[in-house]
């Protein structure tokens, strides 16, 4: 390259350097000194306060003489180029200086500012590795040598700059050597950067820049390596030095630490570097269970190391102060307690925030010194309430065992007579579940000489003795111990339950002792309580609530709980302590979230990580509802009233009152968000009072007014009939508040299919009546359920006067369309020609089949009945080789309406009445429909026209009843169930509770073949609610569902669960089809609110069907029966299909190896979990309950035919099903 090329290099990298220059002073501390060597191009030195680089490549010129030198940038033809001016910046300090003139051979030394260095060396006879001639003279080292310093302090300095002299002699190969190294605060062996230097080098000053590097101590390294023997290395004037930089200094202490004993506790740190900092005091302050606050001292102070005798500060006593000290030891702690320790130190009159530590007393859990004990006890009892005890292995040949008195001093002492016999001494078990680190400790020796095959072995054991350990500290000695010289024996870090130590000694003729043995450890931390209440996100709590928990279930003891609460989840309030498991917190605010968490805390200090969790407290009470109808004051108004009133704000329920007593009204009638209540019949010319009182979670709306109407006059009193005739209208009703009789005239009540005529006589009755009652067609299946409404009716005469709209079939012997039922053979049998006239009168409330030939009114004549008329009925199910049923056929025996259930009347009701005799699973009354399409079902939860509303049962009605034991029993019909109020056979009222329902019909084609219906009211179970769930009366009905829980076995026709379920729940289906059978199921008559979803879920093909968007439609491929393929979801979620049937952590498998299948993945927060198998068919096979505190859970397949099967488990609100091929 010729010389303008080099020129313009130079020239670029001169701007580059100028342009740095121009945006920032250049330290000339941060380039190297100039010394005679080569530098090159790319090189920048410093001289005299400026900086140059070499114009060429490379340059050996002497930069001290002027004309080897440009002092301007715009050119560079000289050997060196002017790059800028330099700052020397802050001036260096020494802080290693070293010119070894320690004096000739010196090994080791002294710098100038008291800093020791020594030597290290592979080998043992180098030429030469010492001081010479006041420089350090390494030759020949056959191998690596080393010259170390000791520790030099750094702290607070930067810019740090290691240099040294170094001369290089003899004929040096590649692999001879200098090399320099540091330790950065006692850490590893580090390079100094571009400081090894291999072969001959030119002898001169070298600099190295420990860019970078800050800490607290430094160690210089110097590795010298020669072989030849003329070969050899020389060093002088090393130098470290640094810039003092103390705008980061602190007047903290560090490296602060504190560790205790039982009853005594050390702490230490290191004072500011006084570098930068020179304090004037140290101020140690102690505390028992809690750390200190922000405070800082003030004043002067008056120490002691024995705890609590010095001044107070901030809660704690002052241990240490007026000193400099960099450690205190206090004494008089508790055993077992935790202490906070802070350091301060005084700069001039300025206290440091402080330094805070901790230290855990340990407790002594053992000790035994003997001195309790009687010289030559062999059993004894030690400190802790442990015992101890001492064995041989033959006692012939023990000299001495025991305890043992010497020199006014008590010890255990040992001495046997043969070599091979030994002596054992062993504690009991120690306690130590409720500690951690746990350590023990004793002296031992001997006295005389021991021989080498003696010896004292010190063991202990953490599972009762079946393996023992040795101690880790002088568990093992034999020979000679020094004679009555105490050798500490001990054993750090054990962790377990319990504790056995034992000593086994070995000797003839000679004597071991020991004595002090000590066992202390380290209270445990509780664990966090266990099984809060209220619970994480519990709402509608009360405002005085009471909070609760289990003890912690791991960790040390608690000796109290700490309770904090607040309305954000740093819960800063500090409620207060208990040793209980309960508080009562005082009065919240309503409707407001509030956070809290409990602190298990023992000697040492509270439990750690305990969580914080939520509730939420209950909403306001609602107000008082304004009154609509009756109005206060209203007279004249109906027996039968509806009472009437505005919407409460914030309500959810309303409690209404009535009665004829103002200042007692009674137990109230529960509603939902309804603001009408339809009263039942109630007296004439009588004051009655009633208040509506609204509520919801938050409680009930006080000071409800109560107000009052009166109802209308008695319309009627006794009827005298003697030669005139009375008809009553299928729409009208007759009342007779006292007597009826009919001595010569006529009394007619008429109905149709919709509307009944009712006659009701509170007193006696004399007469008969006629009760022309509407009677459907002959068809198929399209009969009646129907009883007589009067009694003394003949079935002879009944047949006679009503030949016209009868059906009768004349073929053959006479058949007429009226039949009894037989429960123990499931059959009708009608009357016929020859056995009618054997017939008697109808049986008061029995139920028969009729027909007429075209949908008539048939007349029944006979008395009215007044008084309570029963029936027999019995189950006889499985009778007579399995074809007996539970169902009797029972019917209204009174010519008016009765009160079929509890929304008619709370008390005087059939199926209230009679609920003792009824099975509880079809606690109902079953009606034929008139279509011949099956029965309907009327109970509790359904009432004549809907869900939820009154039952009122049609005079002279029929329906099915089943009976609850296989005894005889007997069905009763009251006068109290009697009203007049009506219209179609089965008559409704007002809802009177908020409810929710819906139907599921099931369809070939167009053609309807069953019906499930499912409600919703406050109050109800998902178990067996009677009354409310009832059983199919055919049981092999197409389409009905079971118990969400404990299943009864019954397939349900009506299924009743709680308003809540309606929000989230799951329902087996149960579908019984022919294989090849296409049918369709649809939801119809939904009152759920627009949010719920209802979804349908076939485990089997893994369909998800949406209910209220589309139907469901499927073609059998097998017969379908019993339950475990079809499920019922209400959600107010909208489902994926992954959503019930795959969630992403559940893994459910069976290898072809494995007689079981293996379901992982479960975790605690699915909550009640369990699975069940089932074959092809949707037959359950196997079930198991499953914890979830488990991962692998195992379902046995033994005994199970090959083939696909289903399994499927519900974690919670999760289903997840699987297909599985058993071979």
């Amino acid at each position: 390259m010729n010389k303008v090329t080099f020129f313009k290099t130079a020239s670029l990298f001169f701007f580059l350097l100028t342009a740095q220059f121009s945006y920032g002073q250049l330290i000339c501390s941060d380039y190297p000194d100039w010394y005679q060597t080569t530098w090159y191009n790319s090189d920048v030195v410093h001289y005299n306060g400026k900086l140059y680089s070499p114009c060429y490549s490379s340059t050996v010129a002497d930069l001290t003489i002027a004309s080897n030198r440009t002092e301007t940038t715009d050119s560079c033809f000289t050997f060196w180029g002017f790059v800028g001016d330099c700052s020397t910046g802050p001036a260096p300090t020494e802080l290693f200086y070293e010119i070894f003139n320690d004096g000739n051979d010196a090994t080791n030394g002294t710098d100038a500012y008291g800093t020791n260095w020594n030597t290290d060396q592979q080998s043992s006879n180098p030429d030469d590795f010492k001081v010479k001639d006041d420089k350090f003279k390494s030759k020949r080292t056959r191998g690596e040598a080393i010259l170390f310093t000791d520790p030099i302090d750094i702290e607070n300095y930067t810019d740090l700059k290691l240099s040294s002299f170094i001369e290089f002699d003899g004929n040096m190969e590649s692999d001879d050597f200098i090399k320099f190294q540091y330790k950065l605060n006692g850490g590893v062996l580090t390079d100094v950067p571009n400081a090894a230097y291999y072969d001959i080098n030119s002898d001169n000053t070298y600099e190295w820049l420990l860019t970078g590097i800050t800490g607290s101590t430094l160690e210089i390294y110097i590795t010298f390596d020669t072989d030849g023997g003329g070969e050899e290395h020389k060093i002088d004037n090393l130098k470290l030095t640094g810039v003092l930089d103390c705008s980061s200094a602190s007047s903290e202490v560090t490296i602060a630490a504190a560790s205790a004993s039982d009853t005594e506790a050390t702490i230490t740190w290191v004072n500011p570097s006084v570098n930068c900092i020179t304090i004037n005091e140290v101020l140690v302050v102690a505390k028992q269970g809690s750390d200190f606050s922000s405070a800082t001292p003030s004043g002067s102070y008056s120490a002691s190391t024995t705890f609590g005798s010095g001044d107070a500060f901030d809660g704690g006593t002052v241990v240490y102060s007026s000193g400099t000290a960099q450690s205190v030891s206090v004494t008089n702690l508790t055993d077992g307690a935790i202490y906070y320790f802070k350091i301060f130190t005084k700069t001039d009159s300025t206290w440091s925030s402080g330094v805070s530590v901790s230290a855990v007393c340990k407790e002594n859990l053992f000790f035994e010194d003997f001195e309790d004990e009687a010289d030559g006890a062999t059993t004894g009892t030690a400190q802790g309430a442990v015992n101890w005890s001492s064995s041989v292995s033959d006692s012939e040949e023990v000299e001495y065992i025991g305890v043992f008195t010497y020199q006014g001093d008590k010890e255990f002492y040992i001495e046997m007579k043969e070599d091979n016999e030994y002596a054992y001494w062993t504690t009991d078990a120690i306690d130590i579940s409720n500690y951690e680190d746990v350590n023990f400790s004793l002296d031992v020796g001997e006295y005389g000489g021991i021989d080498s095959d003696h010896y004292i072995k010190t063991e202990y054991s953490t599972d009762n003795g079946s393996n023992w350990n040795t101690a880790s500290n002088n568990g093992y000695l034999n020979d000679d111990l020094g004679d009555g010289v105490d050798n500490q024996v001990s054993q750090d870090g054990i962790n377990a339950n319990s504790l056995i130590i034992r000593i086994k000694v070995v000797n003839k003729d000679d004597e071991h002792f020991f004595d002090d043995i000590l066992v202390q450890g380290q209270l445990k931390l509780p664990g966090c309580a266990t099984n809060l209440s209220p619970a994480n996100a519990d709402t509608n709590v009360s405002l005085t609530p009471q909070l609760s928990w289990n003890a912690p279930a791991n960790g040390g003891p608690v000796e109290i709980y700490k309770i904090y609460y607040g309305t954000d989840s740093s819960t800063s309030t500090y409620f207060g302590e208990t040793a209980n498991t309960s508080v009562t917190l005082p009065t919240l605010v309503n409707n407001t979230q509030y956070f809290w968490k409990v602190v298990p805390t023992n000697a040492r200090g509270g439990a750690s990580g305990c969580s914080a969790i939520s509730f939420t407290t209950v909403p306001l009470a609602p107000g008082c509802a304004s009154y609509t109808s009756p109005t206060d004051g209203a007279v004249d108004v109906s027996v039968t009233p509806q009472l009437s009133w505005s919407t409460a704000t914030g309500a959810t329920g309303y409690k209404v009152y009535y009665g004829t007593d103002g200042g007692d009204l009674g137990t109230p009638i529960t509603l939902g968000e309804v603001t009408s209540y339809q009263l039942p019949q109630l007296g004439y010319e009588t004051q009655y009072f009633w208040k509506v009182v609204p509520f919801n979670s938050g409680g009930e709306a006080s000071g409800c007014s109560v107000i009052s109407f009166t109802t209308q006059k008695n319309p009627a009193g006794s009827l005298f009939i003697t030669g005139s005739s009375i008809t009553v209208s299928k729409n009208a009703y007759l009342y007779l508040e006292k007597d009826f009789t009919n001595t010569g005239g006529s009394v007619t009540l008429n109905s149709d299919s919709n509307e009944f005529a009712s006659i009701v006589v509170e007193g006696s009755a004399s007469g008969d009546i006629t009760y022309n009652k509407y009677v459907n067609y002959v068809g198929s299946d399209e009969w009646d359920l129907v009883g007589s409404p009067v009694t003394t009716q003949s079935v002879s005469d009944f047949v006679t006067a009503n030949d016209d709209p009868l059906a009768i079939d004349p073929t053959g012997p006479t058949y007429y369309a009226i039949g009894t039922h037989d429960a123990a053979t499931n059959n009708f049998t009608n009357y016929t020609g020859a056995t009618v006239g054997d017939a008697g009168n109808f049986t008061p409330a029995k139920g028969y089949q009729m027909a007429t030939d075209y949908g008539a009114t048939m007349a029944f004549t006979g008395e009215v009945a007044t008084t309570t008329q029963t029936v027999n009925i019995q189950n006889q199910n499985g009778a007579n080789g399995g074809v007996g049923v539970r169902w009797n056929l029972v019917a209204n025996p009174f010519p008016s309406y009765i009160k079929g259930n509890i929304a008619a009347d709370a008390t005087h009701n059939f199926l209230k009445v009679n609920d003792n005799i009824i099975d509880s699973s079809f606690l109902a009354a079953y009606g034929w429909k008139a279509d011949g399409t099956g029965y309907e079902i009327y109970n509790y939860a359904t009432g004549s026209t809907g869900l939820g509303s009154p039952l009122l049962i049609a005079p002279g009605q029929g329906f099915f009843v089943a009976a609850a034991s296989s005894d005889v029993a007997q069905v009763q019909f009251t006068p109290e169930m009697r009203t007049v109020a009506g219209g179609d056979d089965f008559i409704n009222g007002a809802p009177i509770l908020l409810n929710y329902n819906f139907d599921l019909k099931l369809f070939h084609g167009n053609s309807e073949k069953a019906e499930t219906s499912y409600f919703f009211q406050e109050g109800l179970t998902l178990g067996l609610d009677p009354g409310y769930d009832a059983g199919a009366l055919d049981q092999s009905i197409p389409l009905s569902s079971r118990l969400p829980e404990a299943d009864t076995g019954v397939n349900l026709q009506i299924n009743a669960m709680s308003l809540e379920s309606a929000y989230n729940q799951t329902i087996p289906l149960v579908i019984n089809q022919q294989e090849g059978q296409t049918f369709r199921i649809s939801i119809s008559n939904n009152t759920l609110p627009e949010n719920i979803n209802v979804y349908l879920e076939d485990v089997l093909n893994g369909t998800l069907t949406s209910l209220n968007e589309q139907d469901f439609e499927l073609s059998a491929q097998e017969d379908l029966s019993d339950d475990g393929r079809f499920y019922l979801h209400f959600t107010t979620q909208s489902l994926a299909i992954d959503d019930v049937l795959n969630p992403n952590n559940i893994n459910l498998y069976k290898l072809n190896t494995d007689t079981f299948i293996t379901i992982k993945g479960l975790t605690p927060d699915m909550g009640k979990t369990s699975a069940a198998l089932y074959n092809i068919l949707g037959m359950k096979v196997r079930q198991k309950a499953l914890n979830t505190s488990q991962d692998t859970h195992y379902i046995s397949t033994r005994g199970l035919a090959s083939g696909v099967y289903i399994i499927k488990l519900n974690a919670g609100d999760v289903s997840f099903s699987k297909k599985v091929i058993i071979q």
